[in-house]
């Protein structure tokens, strides 16, 4: 990346970024015309001027190029944009009015496109509706088609309720870790020995999936039977990572989890510092530029497709193993504030309000405690 900064007025800085050397040379240039009064600002040039550029297909080339756009990002504005046109058949930005823009949104919402199944889904139609409010923004500053109660009804705030939360039983463990010992080994990378493992990290932790991803082997107390989540900076094939929350917590697990993971370890190749990366992810994960923050991939969908739906449950996500986690250790009595920290919450409020699930039969059963209680007490007064 190549920076531009100057001052005009030397009190306020101004700076413009750019991939190459030659568009950065390019605006230096531009800038000392301007400067020296023998040209406009550089700045200036790349505004949408609804004279010159009358077209449809002008005004979008104008915005692709204007700034500092990446290629990914240049090609999909032109294929949205282009999407627009070739559906309404518009021809000037002029020409564009939000019903026009509401009919459209709703056929990408309901007709099947050449090539799909399915219609776009919901957030498709967003992604769509973001780039053409963006563009028109810019072209139509004045009058933009695009109004505040179009993007509400596509793009609504969030206003129905968190979903209830599934808490798995120690049946339906037991039975996602019995289905995990029915995969076959010669169709997935991933065997039996790493998904027993990674379910009963994920269950007896309360771990958060890429907390589990960055586990490494030095993250393992093997003499303590404990886990440890700890910031990772400038170690050798390990990619930088610091944990959301409170950056440092110690979690003890069942002797049967270290177990498993020492059966991992030795079947696992050398070099590799993660516990659960296999090596070909682990290469391509080195390569990547900016990895993502969750190292595994697809773990999500073959969770759900390979071990949740054969098991014959309906319903439950890995991030639901850690709800549990939480639910378990309130229902044990566990200090709140213990479970706090071996959750790593900032907020108390978090693992009480949005990680604890209370259940009806909990509730009547502490009541039937109090009351049996109370009537013990009156007993012995009397």
């Amino acid at each position: 990346t190549y920076k531009v900064c100057y001052s005009v007025d030397r009190k306020r800085r101004t700076a413009r970024s750019f991939h190459d050397e030659s568009t950065a040379k390019k605006y230096c240039r531009d800038f000392e015309r301007f400067l020296n009064g023998k040209g406009s600002h550089p700045d200036e040039t790349e505004r949408y001027d609804p004279l010159t550029h009358t077209s449809w297909d002008d005004a979008v080339e104008v915005f692709v190029t204007q700034g500092d756009r990446k290629p990914l990002s240049i090609r999909d504005i032109r294929s949205r944009l282009g999407l627009f046109k070739r559906d309404t058949g518009v021809v000037s930005v002029e020409q564009v009015t939000e019903d026009m823009i509401e009919r459209w949104l709703k056929s990408c919402r309901t007709t099947k496109r050449k090539g799909k199944k399915k219609a776009n889904a919901r957030a498709t139609v967003r992604t769509h509706l973001g780039t053409l409010a963006a563009f028109l923004r810019w072209a139509r500053p004045h009058d933009c088609p695009v109004t505040k109660e179009l993007i509400k009804r596509w793009k609504p705030y969030k206003t129905t309720k968190r979903s209830r939360p599934h808490i798995y039983t120690e049946q339906e463990f037991d039975d996602l870790v019995a289905t995990a010992g029915q995969i076959d080994s010669t169709r997935s990378k991933r065997d039996t020995l790493w998904w027993k493992a990674f379910l009963s990290v994920a269950y007896h932790s309360g771990f958060r999936l890429d907390e589990i991803s960055h586990l490494i082997w030095a993250d393992v107390g093997w003499q303590d039977n404990v886990l440890k989540v700890q910031p990772h900076h400038n170690l050798k094939g390990v990619i930088d990572w610091t944990p959301k929350g409170k950056a440092h917590r110690t979690v003890p697990v069942p002797m049967e989890t270290i177990c498993l993971l020492h059966d991992l370890l030795e079947r696992q190749t050398e070099g590799i510092p993660y516990v659960f990366l296999e090596m070909d992810r682990y290469a391509q994960v080195l390569a990547m530029p900016k990895p993502p923050r969750t190292l595994l991939h697809m773990v999500l969908a073959q969770y759900k497709n390979k071990i949740r739906n054969p098991a014959k449950i309906l319903e439950g996500t890995i991030h639901d193993f850690r709800r549990t986690f939480v639910t378990r250790l309130l229902r044990q009595s566990v200090p709140v504030h213990h479970v706090q920290a071996l959750c790593g919450h900032q907020q108390l409020s978090t693992t009480l309000d949005i990680y604890n699930e209370v259940r009806e039969e909990d509730a009547v059963d502490s009541l039937r405690k109090l009351i049996e209680s109370e009537k013990e007490e009156e007993t012995e007064t009397q």
